[in-house]
């Protein structure tokens, strides 16, 4: 079994290290070192970013979570960069992704947005309401659908997707923006 050792984004100074992640067999191919990928992260499999650091062929009974998906068609850190987030994690006060985020090259950043769409089951509230909701909206964000329903909280989506009637996944979207260039001349005369 092949698993990935992967940094994750937004982890707490406390919890920051290389996590395990087994790599599917569809991904094999495509999980190379370097390469920013999906992972389901704590007790919420909250999808989050992270970058494979090392890949191994293990024979183990340890059970691992699975990638969800490779962002990158080709690493975007080579082992020299690797391994200079290595240092710069354990020499100076920042978390692993903080290094990787200071060594990516600029315009590549992800987004990971959580989407919720209707489920198999039937909603057991506001059922009109929601399906006509989903009918209009078949990928929804968290923020926009607990600001549509009065009686949604993060909990209730929680029971929602536990019990079916709500589907969550995540979508990584590249954050890009147009760069501005400023200049000015000073005119002597």
């Amino acid at each position: 079994m092949r698993i990935a050792n992967v940094v994750i984004e937004q982890t707490a100074y406390s919890f920051d290290k290389p996590y395990g992640y087994l790599v599917p067999d569809a991904l094999l191919d495509s999980a190379r070192v370097g390469c920013r990928v999906l992972v389901p992260f704590g007790k919420g499999n909250q999808a989050r970013q992270g970058l494979i650091m090392s890949v191994d062929d293990v024979d183990t009974d340890i059970k691992y979570k699975s990638l969800i998906s490779v962002i990158d068609s080709e690493p975007v850190l080579s082992d020299e960069l690797i391994a200079m987030c290595e240092w710069m994690h354990n020499n100076l006060f920042c978390t692993y992704f903080d290094a990787v985020k200071a060594a990516l090259p600029v315009g590549i950043g992800f987004k990971v947005d959580e989407l919720y769409s209707k489920g198999d089951t039937p909603f057991s509230e506001c059922a009109d309401e929601l399906c006509d909701f989903f009918i209009n909206n078949p990928f929804v964000s968290k923020d926009s659908l607990i600001s549509a329903f009065d009686f949604l909280s993060e909990k209730k989506l929680t029971e929602m997707v536990a019990k079916g009637e709500l589907r969550k996944s995540a979508n990584a979207t590249r954050k890009m923006g147009d760069a501005t260039l400023k200049s000015a001349r000073v005119i002597v005369s």
